[in-house]
């Protein structure tokens, strides 16, 4: 089963994403909520699935002022979305998780 949790932190919201590490299929999508969360903000996307998971969790936040990918090795998340001109993609936002 997947999940999915979103923690609202000062910076952005963090959407969390856990998958079995066998027996995960595509069909697990069909009717998978995201949580909501509050715009306005960025969204750092945090776990470890398949290509094809993240790319829906990481459509499903793509009207977010920014959306990144939380990397442990840099120490934050790297920005690869943004609707906000003082954040550009590429862009690191600190962060621990």
């Amino acid at each position: 089963m997947i999940t999915i949790t979103v923690k609202s932190e000062d910076f952005a919201e963090i959407l969390e994403f856990t998958c079995p590490d066998t027996g995960a299929t595509p069909e697990m999508l069909e009717g998978l909520q995201v949580p909501s969360f509050k715009h306005g903000k960025g969204v750092v996307l945090s776990g470890r699935g398949p290509v094809w998971l993240f790319s829906f969790i990481a459509h499903e936040a793509h009207f977010a002022k920014w959306v990144a990918s939380y990397d442990p090795r840099l120490s934050g998340a790297v920005v690869f979305e943004s609707h906000d001109p003082t954040v550009k993609v590429g862009t690191i936002i600190p962060c621990t998780l």
